[in-house]
């Protein structure tokens, strides 16, 4: 167990140095500019675009505007978009890029930008704080047609209104379940405590492969923005106990430390998003009983399913959202463009990604397209003969779109405020010299919070991790502490449990 703690230390130091040191890369002064130029069209400023204000809010009319993104995002705001719709429509696109959330979301603030994208965290915080236009003109008529996932639309629904796009997105994770065990469960798992008694079920050889410790789950699973509260605590407490208890029962199946914990025998395994979602692991099944593993007492099929965040079967999405905020000095061009990422040219710019790749790990909000992007990985459901299962598609739809249909809430997204709490964690963990040697890489113009708790653990003595044994009952107040601050560093004020 201690080397894997010293495994993990080194992981979490290696995120503080990449993550600390993107966000260092300089200030901009009023945010660094680019230009989407519309294909052959001359890129010159057009004339007032004439936004029109209605009943429910401003109209969408194609027309130049302003994006405000985060630097050193590039993969998340894909440009490509961006510069498809110049090239459809013939408007000149400026990408703004800012160093940190808090100047991007003074900015939107501000009356800088039409556009924020690529940062669920700071649109979040801008609808729960009212101050984000309505895109009901653009998006309302989308809902209840059956063309599109409408549980991923009303994600964007904050406190009743239509605030935040959602033209494509990820599952947060996804939980490999033996298919037996999950309907012995009433066929859905919605909450830890559920995924607890799960596992409990299965017997001892049949648990844990590929344990993630992922505390980025943990911290949005413990966040209501909407609701302004910070409820880390019991999420902290479940998650811990229950990663201990998984990590040890792979450490004996992988015989001992010396072993991999993803080459433990079973089937009840965790897959991050980056990996493929909806494919059947039947072949799994197959290179376990040809190693001589045990095959799962509840059939050699799993469902992948989504991950639980917090309370009431919520479900989260990772996405690259976009917001048009209130003051936005072209709002229809704005909501033109956001019109346009979903209609049918939009979800396949969105389908091809940037550069022309095919298939990038996004799914498109509209359903005849993201079944494209689910039946690409069919290849992957093989029967015993190499061939490929004739039904593989139809099935990997019908699983997907329960899954889709199940995910219904934004994730307080952000590389900042996630590297940040993946560096406090390393930080407060270490020795007092690597400590010393990390602080130089924190940047108090790019996250003043992480800067001061990173200050304040001078001289004082390393805390036991997560996983370790020792004291433990005041990470979930300590963690809760940061969010709260780094919130209210942003103008937003929210509630500590407690």
């Amino acid at each position: 167990m201690k080397k894997h703690i010293r495994i993990l230390n080194v992981i979490l130091i290696l995120a503080l140095m990449a993550g600390i040191a993107a966000s260092c890369a300089g200030k901009p002064e009023n945010g660094e500019k680019e230009t989407a130029a519309p294909g052959n069209t001359a890129a010159t400023e057009s004339e007032e675009t004439g936004t029109r204000e209605t009943e429910t809010g401003f109209a969408p009319e194609p027309g130049d505007f302003v994006v405000g993104a985060m630097r050193d995002t590039s993969y998340m705001v894909h440009r490509g978009l961006f510069s498809d719709y110049a090239k459809e429509t013939g408007v000149k696109i400026e990408i703004k890029e800012y160093g940190s959330d808090r100047e991007l979301i003074d900015a939107a603030r501000g009356g800088e930008i039409d556009l924020a994208v690529g940062n669920d965290l700071v649109n979040l915080i801008l609808a729960s704080e009212g101050s984000l236009l309505s895109l009901e003109p653009a998006l309302g008529g989308l809902i209840g047609t059956g063309e599109y996932y409408d549980s991923v639309l009303e994600a964007g629904r904050i406190n009743g209104e239509l605030l935040i796009a959602v033209p494509h997105f990820r599952l947060n994770r996804m939980l490999g379940v033996p298919r037996g065990a999950s309907e012995a469960l009433g066929g859905e798992i919605g909450t830890m405590e559920e995924i607890d008694t799960l596992y409990d079920s299965l017997e001892k050889g049949y648990r844990a492969t590929g344990v993630l410790d992922n505390y980025e789950l943990m911290i949005d699973a413990g966040i209501d923005l909407p609701g302004r509260r910070v409820e880390l605590g019991e999420t902290v407490k479940v998650w811990r106990d229950f990663l201990r208890k998984c990590r040890a029962d792979a450490a004996e199946e992988a015989d001992g430390e010396g072993g991999s914990l993803r080459n433990a025998a079973g089937i009840f395994e965790w897959a991050p998003e980056e990996e493929l979602p909806f494919y059947d692991i039947a072949g799994q099944d197959d290179r376990y009983a040809a190693e001589g593993g045990p095959v799962t007492r509840f059939g050699s099929e799993a469902i992948f399913m989504p991950m639980p965040l917090g309370k009431n079967h919520s479900f989260g999405l990772y996405t690259t959202s976009g917001a048009v905020p209130k003051g936005a000095p072209h709002a229809g061009g704005a909501l033109a463009f956001i019109a346009w990422l979903f209609s049918e040219e939009g979800q396949e710019s969105v389908l091809k990604g940037d550069g022309g790749n095919e298939y990038p790990f996004s799914i498109p909000v509209r359903k005849n397209e993201a079944h494209r992007w689910i039946d690409s990985f069919s290849q992957y459901g093989e029967d015993a003969s190499g061939g490929e299962k004739e039904d593989m598609k139809e099935a990997n739809r019908e699983r997907a779109d329960a899954y889709i249909a199940m995910a219904n809430r934004l994730a307080a997204s952000s590389q900042n405020f996630k590297n940040g709490i993946l560096s406090l964690i390393s930080l407060r963990t270490a020795d007092e010299e690597t400590r010393k040697s990390q602080l130089g890489f924190i940047s108090e113009d790019a996250n003043p919070v992480l800067y001061r708790y990173a200050s304040e653990m001078s001289g004082t003595e390393r805390t036991p991790g997560f996983l370790e044994e020792g004291t433990f009952d005041d990470w979930p107040e300590y963690l809760e502490s940061y969010v709260a601050d780094y919130l209210a560093d942003l103008g937003y004020e929210v509630t500590k449990a407690g």
